[in-house]
């Protein structure tokens, strides 16, 4: 994959995306708990295998992500099937029966929890073709929009019966990655924001709030990873909400941004290639 990180950052990118991937869907393991977990395969006491086996179920889903150059419906299928077994935990809410996993919806209905919107429900052979489309749309764009797009509108198809929230913030990666932009760890994205903003855009067909977690919460993950800069990463703790606003405003509107130190971080990456936020990038209504 074009987006090449050195073994340090892609093992903290596995961590932390496995922990907070993890997290929105309710799991209680801490970071600490996941690296351990992850590095040297101890689970804590107090967890129960259900928890590990999605922590370890995001580690695969990942380490095979990141092979990837391109996204396509088989590729989906394969990030689905790491992710949805229940590696013997049987009966979990958080995973699906073997003959389930990894394999596209066809005629089944489902239901999301929270929410009134029912997704569509016979497509039979054309789940294929939605999902093809959505892929192909995702890595023709640009980056930012082809990671957003994927967040969004994979899970807004449901194409397979449970697990697709979890698939589409993995395959939010791809296009990121195969662009040479920092990944996406979803570390720091507020749970209730990030339901609240699919729920919106599930039944309204809004996606403004789910856009602006996105493009925050994703901003300041790639200052994170890749700002050597320890006041600006200090920064990050102490003035979080100014930095995630200003870099709002610099990614929708190339307005100027005013943190000196931030200012210098984005254009010394836009130099070098690696580019970790694009300057008015379109994410606007259209999307």
């Amino acid at each position: 994959m074009p987006g090449k990180m050195d073994a340090r950052m892609a093992q903290r990118f596995l961590i932390d995306l496995s922990w907070a991937s993890s997290h929105l869907e309710g799991n209680t393991f801490t970071q600490l708990d996941t690296q351990t977990l992850i590095e040297w395969g101890d689970r804590p006491r107090e967890e129960s295998a259900e928890n590990a086996v999605m922590i370890l179920n995001h580690k695969r889903a990942i380490e095979y992500m990141l092979k990837l150059e391109v996204l396509e419906v088989d590729s989906i299928c394969e990030i689905h099937k790491c992710l949805a077994r229940n590696g013997g935990e049987e009966g979990s809410r958080h995973f699906l029966p073997d003959n389930l996993v990894g394999k596209l919806r066809e005629y089944g209905e489902v239901e999301i929890s929270g929410s009134s919107y029912l997704p569509p429900s016979s497509l039979g052979q054309e789940m294929r073709t939605e999902l093809s489309r959505i892929a192909a749309a995702s890595m023709q764009a640009d980056p930012l929009n082809g990671a957003f797009h994927l967040m969004s509108r994979l899970p807004y198809l449901q194409p397979f019966m449970d697990v697709n929230k979890r698939t589409s913030r993995i395959c939010a990666n791809v296009p990121l990655l195969s662009h040479g932009m920092a990944p996406f760890t979803f570390v720091g994205v507020d749970r209730v924001d990030y339901h609240r903003g699919m729920v919106g855009f599930y039944e309204l067909g809004d996606d403004s709030l789910l856009k602006e977690v996105f493009v925050k919460s994703y901003a300041l993950n790639a200052i994170a990873l890749q700002s050597q800069d320890p006041a600006l990463r200090a920064a990050l703790v102490t003035s979080r909400n100014e930095i995630s606003d200003e870099i709002v405003r610099f990614v929708e509107n190339g307005k100027a941004v005013d943190d000196e130190r931030l200012a210098s971080f984005l254009e010394r990456k836009a130099e070098s290639r690696t580019v970790a936020i694009p300057k008015a990038s379109g994410m606007g209504p259209k999307l």
